[in-house]
């Protein structure tokens, strides 16, 4: 009992280090009033917060010169102020005194808030414009968000509406995923660092508590946070640490409080939150009229399991995201009355991927000049010049670890050079199933057409074989990893996101390593055959991940259905994963034994084996029957028709899209 009470007692202590700073936002309006000289904030109230005098009228960068306005809000280390250059624009300057840091390890996390924003450009998160200092301050040139934060809105509306919920949370969450893209974690998101600009859309900001991924499988350690968002294994698991889930974690927090009008683990003790979080201790109030794909989605979040919360992607398939319309914009007059929506988008689910492609694209297009402008800067300019928090940031706006990071592109290409120079000696080229889409579309619509023209299914003399080996569990972490899996006859692979792959054999010893060559300017797939106990250090990352969802998904999820079994004699050609497609209602899998299996989420399968001419039907409670297809048309009923055509329909979409790609 001592041990727990010494715990708390350090937790409190910590956070109490910590609250000043990640109370307020940036860009929150500070309480209180401050003393004659100061500026005024826009209410007329004035600040207590920092002793230190206001920042020069006119503040000067190599670039521009700023002249300063009102007190936009305050932080525990930093004023926020309304600037405009000479050309009339209007930005933010978040001014940090140079006194109030105090140390190196101050400085020093001053500087990685710096580049973590500086090298982030999305249209969902406060753009970073300039930094700069003098003998006094540290300046950093921030878009401006005039609507405030949503703290703001939701004090004067009580609650939101779910529609309005659905086009914040879905901004939200496209942030979320660049920002985990760009392998940064932002470990502070909550209403307060999520502002409103001029079109009242959202803008992620404060990133003083943000972190990046160095290497794959890192884990952070420090305890921080706002203590009604912090996750719970940042509180009470520091010795395994954290990850990218906090803030899918702060998501689902979010969420709840839009909805009911507060957080869902809010009490008037810091202890009594933590408690509750630890207990995960939260309901919804009868009294307001949640729907329950809502219920359902926070539910699934607010897992006390790091792991089995939903990923980023999925949260964006969710019912309560796909189902309903989206609002095209909301109101300024939000901030009084319950938006009406005339005008609004589909569903999430039928947003063209090729808008997210092409905002991706511009982000990417935005970041590639402000490395060149930033190049050009550099090379014009003495460094030393320039003071110690500008020479932090001369050149590239990468984050402080993105080097270590490299584009899909890249990987696949180093992870070819290295397997090329380690496997040479087992090098065996593979046969891959890449055709059976095609071949299976092709079987559906003949399928359908011979239905039509009442055409008799072919004769078969006893009962048809269900395939043997198929997928029988799997975990998507693609967000950071890959896709693991699990095959009924107890082999277990990843396909990685670099487009390798690794299986295991069931004896649990011998694996197979998967990845491509060019020859002839075509891609061919080669494998090289290790043991868990010899392979080359290059590969070292990726078996170890391969061990760690093996266990997760053994001690996680679903035990081994009535199909599985253990081949343990084979050990050499195994069966893999050759593909995988998801889309808004299942997950598609393309296996090397030509065999196409579909997984509905509501744990229905549909798989195509012997060619693609037989179907098999696997129902909710794991019953498999095979048919001809021809055979399953007329004996299916509609629900299973409307499977397959729905199936048909996107392996229609796939065809197509490889047809144009062929004729470029």
């Amino acid at each position: 009992m001592a041990v727990a009470n010494e715990h708390d007692y350090n937790l409190r202590l910590q956070q109490q280090q910590y609250q000043q700073r990640i109370q307020v936002a940036a860009h929150s309006p500070a309480q209180g009033a401050a003393k004659p000289k100061p500026a005024m904030r826009k209410d007329g109230k004035m600040s207590m917060k920092h002793n230190h005098p206001p920042p020069p009228l006119v503040m000067k960068s190599e670039k521009k010169t700023y002249t300063r306005k009102n007190v936009l809000g305050e932080g525990g280390f930093a004023v926020c102020y309304e600037v405009v250059d000479e050309k009339g624009n209007t930005y933010a300057a978040k001014v940090v005194n140079k006194r109030s840091l105090k140390g190196e390890k101050q400085r020093s996390k001053l500087i990685g808030e710096i580049k973590i924003q500086k090298s982030l450009h999305h249209q969902n998160i406060v753009r970073f414009y300039d930094v700069f200092e003098d003998s006094e301050n540290v300046y950093m040139i921030i878009e401006i968000c005039r609507n405030m934060t949503l703290v703001e809105l939701l004090k004067k509306r009580k609650r939101l509406t779910e529609p309005e919920v659905r086009f914040y949370m879905l901004q939200l969450i496209a942030a979320t995923i660049y920002m985990h893209k760009k392998h940064v974690i932002h470990r502070d998101l909550k209403l307060g660092n999520l502002l409103l600009d001029d079109n009242m859309d959202l803008k992620i900001a404060d990133f003083g508590l943000a972190a990046m991924i160095q290497h794959e499988g890192e884990r952070k350690k420090t305890i921080c946070g706002t203590p009604n968002y912090i996750a719970p294994e940042v509180l009470f698991d520091s010795g395994h640490g954290h990850s990218y889930e906090v803030d899918i974690w702060s998501l689902g927090v979010i969420m709840y409080t839009l909805l009911v009008g507060k957080p869902p683990f809010q009490t008037r003790e810091v202890e009594a939150i933590y408690k509750k979080i630890k207990e995960n201790n939260y309901s919804f109030p009868p009294d307001l009229d949640i729907s329950n794909d809502a219920k359902n989605l926070i539910s699934q979040i607010l897992d006390k399991v790091p792991e089995n919360r939903p990923t980023l992607e999925e949260m964006r398939q969710h019912p309560f995201l796909t189902a309903q319309p989206i609002p095209k914009s909301i109101p300024k007059s939000a901030f009084t009355t319950i938006p009406v929506f005339h005008e609004e988008k589909p569903p999430f689910s039928d947003i063209n991927e090729e808008e997210d492609k092409d905002n991706d694209y511009e982000e990417d297009k935005k970041e590639e000049e402000e490395k060149g402008k930033s190049k050009k800067s550099s090379q014009k300019k003495d460094p030393l010049s320039r003071g110690y928090f500008a020479r932090c940031f001369t050149g590239s706006s990468r984050g402080p670890s993105e080097r270590s990071h490299m584009e899909p592109a890249k990987a696949k290409a180093l992870n070819q050079k290295y397997a090329r120079a380690n496997i040479n000696k087992n090098k065996n080229q593979v046969a891959t199933s890449g055709n059976i889409l095609d071949i299976v579309y092709r079987n559906i619509c003949q399928a359908f057409e011979d239905n039509e023209n009442n055409v008799e299914p072919p004769e078969i003399v006893g009962p048809l074989e269900n395939p043997k080996v198929f997928i029988s569990k799997w975990i998507d972490y693609s967000n950071k990893y890959g896709l693991g899996y699990q095959l009924t006859n107890s082999c277990v692979g990843v396909y990685f996101n670099d487009s390798t792959s690794i299986i295991l054999s069931a004896d649990e010893e011998h694996f197979e390593y998967l990845y491509y060559t060019k020859e002839n300017d075509q891609p061919v797939m080669q494998k090289a055959q290790y043991t868990i106990e010899n392979y080359p250090t290059d590969l070292h990352k990726k078996v170890t991940l391969l061990k760690h969802f093996k266990v997760y998904m053994n001690e996680n999820l679903y035990k081994a259905s009535t199909y599985s079994f253990s081949d343990k004699d084979r050990k050499e050609d195994l069966d893999f994963l050759t593909k995988y497609l998801r889309t808004k209602r299942a997950v598609i899998f393309r296996l090397s034994n030509k065999v196409v299996q579909v997984n509905f989420f509501d744990h229905t399968k549909l798989m195509f084996s012997g060619d693609g001419d037989i179907v098999s039907f696997v129902d909710r409670n794991r019953v498999m029957k095979s048919f001809n297809l021809l055979e399953f048309i007329r004996m299916g009923n509609v629900d299973e028709i409307n499977r397959l055509n729905y199936i048909k329909s996107i392996l229609e979409q796939l065809t197509l899209r490889k047809q144009k790609k062929m004729q470029q």
